[in-house]
């Protein structure tokens, strides 16, 4: 039976850091406690992986009476002390519950156990890094997590401020190798007249070289105390299981939040953080997900999530153009490198989408993803709404340059949910115009090519963007705007008398309706008649046409369009595609022109007056 032995470190004469520093080291996040949790963890895994992808589960459950009884006789055989009232309380509860939070494919904990010793920058210090060090060495690659002081938040997350460690490694030689370690951080106290930190670590003290310290249990022994607890991994991979005992709410003295909220609460997470790593780019995604709640799974998807997709679908299209510079990207998208000021030098890659919600606008609408190298979501900055209202979201990717990721990493607050802007006087300040061009590229007067369009009655794409979304954000950042712009030596069909009668499509369309693959919408039309002209005898001729990505207009004869009919003061007067006579118009009402739409394309609209003999 392998038992453990506490020790709780001593304030040294010169004095050191009391051990609630690490927890307070975050300050006050803006995201939830969850969230924050659950950012720290991903982020040292995957600054820790072996290859392209991990797997990140967290299993949410209650310790059976066996495994309780392996905590109180084996691993926390000593928890006397003031610090441990009330880890000895939970010990003897008849339901104690355990967060574990398990990576796999990653490096696991190796490395050196004794953190006074001095080693190359080269050598992996996982261990020592994790379990004593606060802080990050600066010599070594910035990565997810930049400071070393987030895990405190992994003993906040504890009522009792303690956690289970154990890990699977590969030692100096490629053997896999194992390790248990159990850790607390809680106040500063005293006992038997000396002052201790609050940091305590139940392992094998070693009494060796005149120094007390403490050593984990290492080999089969360690496996075999987390085999027992059910937090060990597959036995040929390597990786790490973190267990949060009794884990809490922030800000409360106890167990306050159900199973069930937690585990929902970390879906939630990981889908709003790490949704980058949920996009398959190659057959599979980055990271795969799991929550198991009393060993039942719990969904982890953004398939089909209408805040997530939007922003998934610029993401991809900007991988598209950073695998190839001139690939091609739906109408619905805008893709372009910033800042956009030729002056400044370039330090990512920004993808915007306007979206369109039949009924409850999604959460996350009016924001852009800030993402750099490890790509998790820093924060997701407010954008100005398109005039119309309707949601728009984008996504901003960081360049992988180091010197773009070194600036943006150390611009982040110990939380890692936002980019400090540099002092205004700086003469470099990559960041502050990165943020100011995003306010641009989204804002009222922001604007992408559009296609030309000339000629009596055009109004093309006129501003659909901003009432439809999906429909035409790719020819324009918030609106194609195509004013009507009418050729001086224009000729009407029909020969004189159209010269006495004029039509136009004369302002923005309207959105009427929408299902999941067509939108429908009503043109504006202006009609303008001489007194004295047979109107009986005069057509008001429509001509739809769906727009390419070169800007031109393909066949008519589109099975994306389609026009559904004429209607006037809130009626229908007509259902020919054709056109309509004007002796058909009610005298004053406005004339709208109706026509559905696929979800994916954009159209372009014209009217002009024809007589009915030439239609004919």
């Amino acid at each position: 039976m392998t038992r453990l032995d506490r020790f709780s470190e001593p304030f040294p004469p010169t004095g050191a850091i009391d051990a609630s520093a690490t927890k307070r080291a975050l300050g006050k996040p803006k995201a939830d406690f969850w969230d924050v949790l659950f950012k720290e963890a991903v982020q040292n895994s995957w600054d820790a992986r072996t290859g392209d992808k991990i797997d990140f589960d967290a299993y949410v459950r209650s310790f059976s009476s066996a495994e309780q009884q392996v905590l109180r006789d084996q691993v926390f055989r000593d928890a006397s002390g003031v610090a441990n009232s009330g880890l000895r309380a939970a010990l003897n509860s008849n339901d104690m519950t355990v967060l574990i939070l398990q990576d796999r494919d990653t490096r696991g904990l190796g490395g050196p156990t004794d953190a006074s010793a001095a080693i190359s920058e080269t050598v992996k210090s996982d261990f020592r890094n994790f379990i004593f060090d606060i802080g990050r060495d600066a010599r070594r690659e910035v990565g997810g997590g930049t400071y070393g002081l987030g895990k405190g938040i992994l003993y906040s997350a504890s009522s009792v401020s303690t956690c289970l460690v154990y890990s699977q490694y590969r030692d100096s030689g490629g053997q896999l190798n194992s390790r248990f370690i159990a850790a607390s951080v809680s106040e500063q106290h005293e006992e038997e007249g000396y002052r201790f930190t609050g940091r305590q670590w139940w392992g094998r003290v070693d009494l060796s070289n005149g120094a007390k310290r403490v050593e984990p249990v290492e080999g089969e022994p360690a496996r075999g105390l987390a085999i027992q607890l059910g937090i060990d991994l597959p036995q040929d991979v390597t990786g790490t299981s973190i267990g949060i005992l009794l884990p809490r709410e922030a800000g409360t003295n106890s167990a306050a939040e159900s199973k069930a909220g937690i585990a929902d609460a970390l879906v939630r997470a990981m889908k709003r953080w790490a949704w980058p790593h949920m996009v398959e780019t190659d057959g599979s995604s980055t990271i795969s997900f799991g929550v198991f709640e009393d060993g039942i799974g719990k969904e982890v998807s953004i398939d089909n999530d209408p805040d997530y997709q939007p922003f998934a679908e610029a993401y991809r299209a900007i991988l598209a153009r950073q695998a190839q510079a001139d690939s091609a990207v739906p109408f619905t998208l805008s893709v372009e490198r910033t800042p956009t000021d030729s002056e400044r030098a370039q330090t990512g890659w920004l993808a915007l989408k306007n979206i369109y919600v039949s009924e409850a606008r999604p959460a996350m609408n009016n924001r852009v993803a800030l993402m750099r190298g490890p790509r998790f979501i820093v924060d997701y900055k407010s954008v100005k709404p398109p005039e119309h209202g309707m949601p728009r979201v984008g996504v901003f990717v960081a360049d992988s340059d180091t010197e773009v990721e070194r600036i943006f990493a150390m611009s982040e607050p110990v939380t890692h949910d936002n980019w400090k802007r540099e002092h205004g006087r700086s003469k470099s300040r990559p960041i502050a115009w990165t943020l100011d061009s995003i306010d641009e590229a989204t804002g009222p007067k922001s604007k992408l090519q559009a296609p030309n369009s000339q000629g009596e009655g055009a109004f093309g794409v006129s501003k659909v963007s901003r009432l439809l979304g999906s429909s035409l954000i790719g020819l324009s950042g918030s609106g194609a705007e195509l004013s009507p712009t009418p050729s001086p030596s224009r000729k009407k069909v029909g020969g004189g008398r159209a010269k006495r009668a004029t039509a136009q499509v004369d302002g923005p369309p309207k959105f009427v309706n929408a299902d999941s693959e067509l939108v429908l919408v009503e043109f504006p039309i202006s009609v303008a008649v001489a007194k004295g002209v047979d109107m009986s005898d005069l057509l008001v001729r429509p001509q739809v046409r769906v727009m390419t990505e070169a800007g031109e207009d393909s066949s008519p004869e589109s099975e994306d369009v389609q026009i559904r009919g004429w209607f006037a003061a809130g009626n229908e007067v007509s259902t020919d595609a054709k056109g309509i006579l004007l002796s058909d118009t009610i005298d004053g009402a406005d004339l709208w022109l109706r026509v559905a739409h696929s979800r994916d394309v954009a159209v372009s609209v014209r009217v002009g007056i024809e007589s009915k003999k030439v239609a004919e």
